[in-house]
């Protein structure tokens, strides 16, 4: 096989991907599994949590990203999992959410939205997928008739 390298580096390329589909499949089995077993309650997006993020290895890089903060009915704040923007964590102060207690997580808990509960996994799974299906294996086909 003339492109030996190639077709182990895409093959490779592909176990990793593959990895992380895998872990992304397992993630939102988790979170089915948490919807089934944490108690629910009804919160409502009360403020925004500010995180820096600054330069690494001489980069100029200094951003801020924000995530909600939802107050339940009995009184628990519940930080979100995902940064979002200023404006798109503004849109959300006000609205009403579920979230999940979890007394063993950091954030307390977690907001049980699309966005801050779902989003990263399903991504995480598709983008892999489509990403192996259109680029990698493609390129493992040609190599190996080679």
């Amino acid at each position: 096989m003339k492109y030996k390298s190639a077709y182990i580096i895409a093959c490779s390329i592909s176990v990793a991907l593959l990895l992380s589909t895998i872990f992304g499949t397992y993630k939102i089995i988790y979170n089915s599994w948490l919807i089934s077993t944490l108690e629910n309650e009804k919160a409502r997006i009360i403020s925004c949590k500010s995180k820096h993020y600054s330069s690494h290895a001489g980069n100029s890089f200094n951003e801020i990203k924000y995530t909600p903060i939802a107050s339940s009915r009995s009184g628990k704040k519940i930080y979100g999992n995902v940064f979002l923007s200023y404006d798109s964590c503004k849109n959300t102060v006000g609205m009403e959410v579920t979230v999940l207690i979890d007394d063993s997580s950091p954030n307390g808990g977690y907001i049980n939205s699309f966005t801050q509960f779902w989003l990263a996994n399903i991504a995480l799974v598709i983008g892999t997928l489509l990403f192996n299906l259109v680029f990698v294996i493609p390129v493992i086909i040609v190599v190996k008739k080679m």
